[in-house]
Order: structure tokens, then C-alpha cells, then sequence
């Protein structure tokens, strides 16, 4: 907690946040990725995120820091972020920011409360003991690794309370099982990928190089072997 609170000092002043307020930080996804797919509380991935930015604007209690996905150039050319950032310009408690230009540990240290619809964030913040709000499914919904909302109504009762008692300098949720979190992360990155003589590594990635090695091993297997 000590190093923690000396990171987030220099971090707030860096990012031009309020020091004097909690930050809730808004993780967006690739919007165009793995569309109707998921079990989600929002049409798609872009209106969920358009639409926490709307709640944002009435909640000036709290800083409000939104980022892009670290691999959203690949998803969209439609600048979707920018343009969403673009609306809210005049907004002081409201920050836009391209993820990549924040280091992991300069999040961890400001970020009060996370908020994602389904995307991993939800089971590393946790891990840190900072509470994510999800809401959509995700492999660790399950888990007791972070808050699930199941419906748009109970995201924004949630969501709207997380503020609050951001905001009156209380504890945004239940303590949450940072062990839990750390366990699933670790069976989530690391147990469940087993090197094989039939499967190389991850690490041969990228994709079709990967793929590549696959098909030419499993050529030389008979499948009645």
C-alpha cells in the first residue's frame, strides 16, 4: 500500500487527475471483435462503452480515466475512441487515454474500481485487490474473482453505488479474494498452456506460424494411431 500511494501521487499529477478524488478507469475493448458471441448486458461492445461515458458525464465526483484497447488499431479504423473522447473535451473529471502510454504498474496504483464489459482486466485488478465491475460473461464469471452484473439495470445500480461510496471516501465493494484472483490468472495464463509433442509453444506465435507448425505436425500423425 505504501509503494502504492507514492506511485499514485506521481501518477494522478501526470494524467492531470484530481488527487483529491477517487479514479474509476473504464477499459474498452476491440469493438468489432467477436461480435454476438458473448453473453453481454449491451447491444455490442461500442455501446456499452458510449454509454458508461453518458453515465460519466453526471458523476463528477470521482475521475473518471478511460482507455482504449492496447490492440484496437487492428480492430477498427474508425478512430471509434477518439471520437467518443472528442464529445467530452469540456468535461474536467472525464481523461481519455491510449493505453499503451500508461505503464501496468501506474494503473494498478491510481485506480480505485475497474469497469469492463468482459475483458480480462476483470480477473488481473483483482488480483491487486482493486475491484472490477463487469457486465457481460467472462471464462472467470463464475469464480468470485469480480463483481458480475446479469443485467443493464443491475450494471448501473452497481456501477452508481461503486461512485458513491468512491466518493464519500468508503469502500467501493465486498473485499474480494485476491488469492482467488491470482490462482484463476495463473490457471487462466500459464497451467493450461502445456507444451506437447503435438502442440508447440505460444510463444511460436504469431498466428499462422503457429497454425503452420500444427498442420505440418499433425500431417505426419495418423488419427488411428
Amino acid at each position: 500500500p505504501t509503494e502504492r500511494n507514492q506511485m499514485r501521487d506521481f501518477v494522478v499529477a501526470d494524467l492531470g487527475l484530481d488527487g483529491g478524488k477517487k479514479t474509476v478507469t473504464v477499459f474498452n475493448h476491440c469493438v468489432s471483435d467477436a461480435l454476438g458471441v458473448n453473453v453481454e448486458n449491451f447491444e455490442d461492445l461500442a455501446a456499452w462503452f458510449e454509454a458508461v461515458a453518458d453515465f460519466a458525464v453526471q458523476q463528477p465526483e470521482v475521475n473518471w480515466l478511460f482507455l482504449d484497447h492496447p490492440t484496437q488499431f487492428a480492430y477498427d479504423d474508425t478512430d471509434f475512441f477518439g471520437s467518443v473522447a472528442s464529445r467530452h473535451l469540456e468535461r474536467e473529471h472525464m481523461h481519455f487515454y491510449p493505453s499503451l502510454h500508461i505503464p501496468k504498474n501506474a494503473l494498478w496504483s491510481v485506480t480505485d474500481y475497474g469497469v469492463t464489459l468482459r475483458g480480462s482486466v476483470a480477473g488481473e485488478l483483482p488480483a491487486y485487490g482493486i475491484p472490477v465491475l463487469q457486465a457481460g460473461y467472462s471464462p472467470w464469471s463464475l469464480c468470485d474473482v469480480s463483481i458480475q452484473a446479469h443485467t443493464q439495470a443491475e450494471f448501473w445500480t452497481l456501477l452508481g453505488d461503486a461512485v458513491d461510496r468512491l466518493s464519500r471516501g468508503s469502500t467501493p465493494a465486498p473485499e474480494l479474494d485476491a488469492d482467488r484472483a491470482r490462482t484463476w490468472m495463473w490457471f487462466y495464463r500459464k497451467a493450461t498452456d502445456i507444451t506437447t509433442p503435438l502442440v508447440p509453444p505460444w510463444s511460436h506465435e504469431p498466428g499462422n506460424d503457429l497454425l503452420q507448425q500444427l498442420t505440418a505436425t499433425f500431417d505426419q500423425h495418423s488419427l488411428d494411431s
